[in-house]
């Protein structure tokens, strides 16, 4: 530190005037590459919302085009009757940290059944001529009822694992994060 001082002492009244313009030039200079570099970010960002706009709205008419519907369709028109009506749904959504902003529906996975009780029937008839027993109808519900709560523990791991993959995927903008959800309901409608 000495040494500077005493070399700043050697330098003439001059010399330390065009330092000083030196300096102040290179920081006026800095601060006009920093705005500049600021003006960019902000066209930047711009930018990136017009084009999440853009794609938004072209999804919109997309959705409405008869060449994009396997796209956007929710269910085949053959089997969307059984949309309406079902024991299990997956849900898919997008959601922030701001309550107010709600759920945005990605899609829902309905579940008609979660057990076939016919093919369930069958194979229990199956093992109990392999067994020469006979299951009275209380057996045969218990064995539906473990038959379910195993088909609903499997959508609790298909949930969580879709979770997992969603956290990982990203690509839903400023919507925000994405969430799965098992529900279970009986004769749901939507």
């Amino acid at each position: 530190m000495k040494e500077k001082i005493q070399k700043l002492g050697n330098l003439t009244k001059a010399e330390l005037i065009r330092r000083v313009h030196l300096a102040e030039a290179f920081e006026e200079s800095n601060k006009a590459k920093l705005e500049r570099i600021n003006s960019f970010e902000n066209q930047i960002r711009f930018l990136q919302k017009e084009n999440e706009s853009l794609r938004k709205e072209v999804g919109e008419l997309e959705a409405q085009d008869p060449q994009h519907a396997e796209t956007y369709q929710v269910a085949h028109k053959d089997i969307a009757g059984y949309q309406g009506y079902s024991e299990a749904a997956i849900k898919i959504y997008t959601h922030t940290d701001q309550p107010e902003d709600g759920e945005k529906r990605i899609a829902t996975i309905n579940i008609p059944h979660l057990v076939d009780s016919y093919r369930t029937h069958r194979s229990i008839a199956r093992q109990s001529e392999e067994a020469d027993t006979d299951f009275d109808a209380e057996a045969l519900e218990a064995l539906e009822r473990a038959e379910t709560r195993k088909q609903r523990e499997r959508l609790f791991e298909i949930q969580d694992l879709l979770g997992v993959f969603f956290e990982r995927a990203g690509g839903y903008g400023d919507e925000g994060y994405v969430g799965v959800k098992v529900e279970l309901r009986n004769n749901y409608n939507g």
